[in-house]
Parts: C-alpha cells; structure tokens; sequence
C-alpha cells in the first residue's frame, strides 16, 4: 500500500522519524516517489527536504525549507532595505531550517546542506 500527500504521516529517512507534512510540493514529490516504488517494486524512502510558501498579497513572500520544530538557535541575516532577511535555524548544531522572507535566502543551497546534514556555524552573539 502507498499513501502521499495530507493524508499520511512517513517515516522521514531525513528526519529520522515519523513526520506528517501538508504542503503541496511534499505531496508531489511524495506522489512521484510512491509511482515510481510501485512501478518498480521498489522501496526507496523518501528523502526529500521539505519546502512550503507563503505569499501575503503583493507584498510579501515567505520561504521555508527544512522541517519545523525545535531549534535551539537561530541566526538573522538581514538587508539594508529591512524589507528582506533571512533565518537560519539550528539544533545541536545542525542546520534543521531557513526562513527566507523577500527571497532574501539562497534556498536551493540551504535544501543541499540540510540533505547532507550540515553542520552549521553558530553566529556571534
């Protein structure tokens, strides 16, 4: 049996653990995924970094990859024109989310080190 999307909750090979995410493109991938293991026979967890937006009228747009949750620190990065900036968080160390708000975050570069699991430099306090 194979499920995808709102409806299930999977083990994350990621993440590992159990996690339930309702956002359309992990419903995808899932979907993809779950074709091609019942196509092939196969079994090939999913792994995929988790990704959601957000976009508030015209004027702003929210970014999200990685899985929320707890963290135990996050570092800002933020733009002159305040109307852009990003968050890294971590726990332990480990880059476990980025918020880009303004695509002020270079995304697909946060969703390589959170599949490799990252280690992520703690910002000066």
């Amino acid at each position: 049996m194979f499920a995808a999307g709102d409806v299930c909750e999977f083990d994350s090979a990621l993440h590992g653990r159990p996690v339930r995410i309702e956002h359309e493109e992990v419903a995808a991938a899932q979907g993809r995924l779950a074709a091609r293991n019942l196509l092939d026979g196969g079994d090939e967890p999913f792994r995929d970094v988790p990704y959601f937006w957000s976009d508030l009228a015209d004027w702003l747009s929210l970014e999200y990859v990685g899985l929320g949750g707890a963290w135990d620190h996050e570092a800002l990065e933020a733009y002159e024109d305040k109307r852009r900036f990003a968050l890294r968080y971590t726990r332990g160390g480990r880059l476990v989310g980025v918020c880009s708000v303004g695509g002020a975050a270079d995304l697909d570069r946060a969703r390589a080190e959170l599949a490799a699991g990252a280690v992520a430099e703690r910002a000066a306090a």
